[in-house]
């Protein structure tokens, strides 16, 4: 596939016309219209541009140096690259570690791939030195965690929207959202009667000696990395809303 036809694929995927991403790369439709057509070579620094304004990851990037002749600046790395690894070694004792309640780190299809002992503690994950993967759906959605969720009527409304949005980016997880809907753990999420959401949907998790506390969590993504699967990293955070919730949650 040459520079113009990869381009126009990436463009027609973004969902994004001709004129708009002549605005975004500041430059003329005509410009982008030549691109795709042949008719002109693009520069190292278009490039760049135009893979910002499609926010591409940086193998998609490196597929549209290589195909406009140039050598790509995107190394394409292995998860078990040094480098990979290494990166990922920071995040967990730099964020995972010091934060003061259950924190995960996980692959863009929800594998569990670092975690403090805090969130080691909640989501009890097993000892992962046999390289065992562990998914978060498939922990919150196992019937033995789910039942110490109290508020399962309204989280599970949550859960399923946020299930259905990943499949969006991630076809894969169709088939796991139709096992799980079939197992009928999203049935009580149609909220009846009056009930107002608040501003914040707490998870209310009741422990096996009666303690409870109320919890949301928070996700964010390295805003530099360069690397696709870092770049695809999420981390999870878990924020208690109120200080005995916190109490609990920091105590692991």
């Amino acid at each position: 596939m040459n520079f113009g036809e990869a381009l126009a694929e990436e463009r027609r995927a973004n969902g994004m016309s001709q004129h708009r991403l002549a605005l975004n790369v500041e430059t003329t439709q005509r410009h982008i219209s030549f691109l795709e057509t042949g008719r002109s070579r693009p520069t190292r620094e278009m490039i760049l541009r135009l893979s910002d304004a499609l926010e591409l990851q940086s193998s998609r990037r490196a597929d549209l140096f290589e195909s406009a002749g140039f050598v790509s600046p995107y190394r394409r790395r292995a998860p078990d690259d040094d480098a990979v690894l290494e990166a990922l070694k920071r995040l967990e004792r730099y964020i995972l570690e010091p934060w003061p309640y259950p924190a995960l780190a996980l692959t863009e299809t929800w594998d569990v791939i670092a975690a403090n002992a805090r969130g080691k503690a909640l989501f009890q994950l097993p000892d992962r030195g046999d390289g065992t993967q562990v998914n978060l759906f498939d922990i919150m959605l196992a019937p033995g965690f789910r039942s110490g969720i109290t508020n399962w009527s309204q989280v599970a409304a949550v859960v399923q929207s946020r299930l259905r949005r990943h499949v969006i980016e991630h076809p894969e997880f169709r088939g796991r959202l139709q096992e799980v809907a079939e197992t009928g753990a999203f049935d009580a999420s149609v909220v009846q009667g009056n009930f107002e959401f608040p501003v914040v949907l707490p998870l209310i998790f009741e422990l096996a000696d009666g303690r409870s506390f109320r919890m949301t969590s928070m996700t964010a993504r390295l805003t530099s990395a360069q690397d696709d699967f870092v770049a695809g990293v999420e981390i999870e955070l878990c924020v208690p809303l109120d200080d005995e919730s916190a109490s609990i949650l920091s105590s692991g």
